[in-house]
């Protein structure tokens, strides 16, 4: 096979590969709609519910009773394109440092493809802040140096040990912020 033969196969698959995950990540987002199709967006009077779709500039969350979805769209970077990202976790326990704010101990159950840096089975953190009726910030635990990397745990004891109202501000560059 010529060298250009090969390289046109290898990019056909590589196209059909991409339509692939895209399908899959639309099933995907649709099972999550449909899981929250139940959910109010806030409780009375306005009080603050941390259970919804909590949309960002080109990424968002959905937040079930059970479940966590961070859908973050592909796009480019320096240059270089990159693919929708999907990291989903069960809540395993939610901490609560005041009314608002708080974080997510969630359990890893799929991360693809480029949230490779998260481990299926290992505990992460989300905090959240000056959540209200219609908008919150929010951010994942990452290391705040080189390398970079999210923050895991083997265990929700020392997951519930390091996602503490003090690591955040050492967890968290960026809050983003959220809509509903």
């Amino acid at each position: 096979m010529k060298l250009k033969e090969r390289i046109r196969t290898t990019s056909l698959r590589s196209q059909r590969l991409c339509v692939s995950a895209k399908v899959s990540l639309q099933i995907l987002l649709l099972a999550a709609i449909v899981l929250l199709a139940g959910c109010e967006n806030g409780g009375e009077d306005g009080d603050f519910v941390l259970e919804g779709v909590w949309i960002g500039t080109g990424d968002y969350y959905i937040i079930t009773a059970g479940s966590v979805f961070h859908i973050m769209e592909g796009g480019e970077w320096d240059g270089f394109p990159f693919p929708d990202m999907v990291l989903i976790g069960d809540i395993k326990e939610i901490i609560e440092f005041s009314d608002n704010a708080g974080v997510l101990i969630i359990k890893i159950t799929y991360a693809a493809p480029d949230f490779t840096d998260y481990n299926v089975g290992k505990y992460t953190g989300i905090y959240y802040r000056d959540g209200s009726y219609s908008s919150i910030r929010m951010g994942n635990a990452y290391l705040l140096e080189d390398p970079y990397f999210p923050i895991e745990k083997d265990s929700i004891e020392d997951a519930r040990l390091s996602f503490t109202a003090g690591n955040a501000q050492t967890h968290i560059g960026v809050w983003g912020l959220y809509t509903k």
